[in-house]
């Protein structure tokens, strides 16, 4: 059964409109009408509707400048948009999904037409939104378990090495002080770069449906990722107690349309996620090549991963818990992947149950 929804139709024909709306209303969905393009994007802000149909040539502002406004508005930029262009006009068709239309109708068309690609445009975004759905309440679920012992952890261990600094400090001998000191300083780093990470990720969930910001994202660029890469691996590498178990395989000249700082967080966590999954004195690798486009990897021989818990990485997800003591919540993988795909790279992790995990990706040189 076809969903009732909210559904905007912009078109500058009188009669093409009262077509539609008689149609629609055959279903009891909610109607809402403009005769304008200018007038459509301010009904389509102000009520937020399930679905739009919109012409493409109308008199001022034309079907495809209305599509790019819409996509370009965080607050409408996910609504399904239905383009009507004229029978035969190709062209118009393939500059209407470029602009992000999800479906089109040829003229003319018949009222069950109409209703047969309305219900599917409405039936695809229920999916959506299930799918949604789900996706947050595993990610809630997630968080209740995973995030609470994280925060808790380093802090618990900042609070213990403080309460000692400060009743006995002046008992203790100079290298128990430098010793909680250390321990501070640890915690203090960890918990930073969890802050850090949950801030970033908030930025690409809001970047996710904005072009302009993302088109600006890609526009940064990074000569020569080696020193960048370098300096990330060996930071990550350092921090976790493997300087000596870190090989570095580095082509020179190579660049990527990424932000440094961007590319440092990639490879940093990469790193410091093979060093906490793997044993120490077991080899990492880290690899960086590209003929147009910037390829780097990141390769330990640590405990691995099956096929399924492979598939279902993401924010706040740590396997083996029961097994395996671990620090992070896995939030530093979803900041990767989000930053990867954003910048329009590809991200692929290659794993085996005790045999070790590759983490390869690429980015637009």
């Amino acid at each position: 059964m076809v969903p009732v929804a909210k559904i905007l139709v912009i078109d500058d024909d009188d009669g093409v409109r009262e077509a539609i709306r008689d149609a629609l209303a055959s279903e009891e969905h909610v109607i809402a009408e403009a005769d304008n393009g200018r007038d459509g994007i301010a009904l389509a802000r102000s009520e937020a509707p399930d679905l739009i149909i919109s012409d493409v040539v109308m008199a001022g502002m034309d079907g495809f400048a209305t599509l790019q406004t819409i996509r370009d508005d965080p607050g409408t930029a996910s609504i399904p948009l239905i383009i009507i262009t004229g029978a035969g006009n190709t062209s118009g068709m393939r500059r209407a999904m470029t602009l992000g239309a999800n479906d089109y109708l040829e003229k003319p068309f018949t009222a069950a037409e109409l209703l047969a690609t309305v219900a599917a445009r409405l039936k695809q975004r229920e999916i959506v939104r299930r799918e949604t759905e789900e996706r947050l309440e595993e990610l809630r679920r997630n968080i209740t378990l995973a995030l609470p012992h994280e925060l808790r952890t380093p802090l618990a261990s900042i609070l213990t090495a403080a309460k000692l600094l400060s009743t006995q400090a002046g008992t203790l001998p100079p290298e128990k002080v430098s010793q909680f000191g250390t321990i501070i300083l640890g915690s203090g780093e960890r918990l930073h770069r969890m802050v850090e990470n949950f801030l970033i990720c908030a930025q690409l969930e809001l970047l996710q449906s904005d072009r302009r910001q993302i088109e600006q994202l890609r526009a940064q660029r990074t000569t020569n990722a080696a020193p960048v890469v370098y300096r990330g691996a060996t930071a990550a590498a350092s921090r976790a107690g493997r300087s000596a178990d870190l090989t570095l395989e580095l082509a020179q000249g190579i660049d990527a349309a990424m932000d440094g700082e961007y590319l440092l967080r990639i490879v940093e966590e990469l790193v410091g996620n093979a060093c906490k999954f793997s044993d120490d004195g077991t080899p990492l690798v880290v690899s960086l090549g590209g003929d147009g486009t910037l390829r780097c990897s990141v390769r330990d021989e640590g405990r691995g991963m099956d096929e399924e818990e492979v598939a279902r990485l993401g924010g706040y997800m740590q396997f083996g818990r029961r097994l395996h003591e671990q620090q992070g919540s896995g939030l530093g993988l979803t900041v990767v992947r989000r930053l990867v795909e954003l910048h329009g790279g590809h991200l692929e992790i290659i794993s085996r149950k005790d045999e070790g995990t590759e983490v390869r990706f690429s980015l637009p040189a």
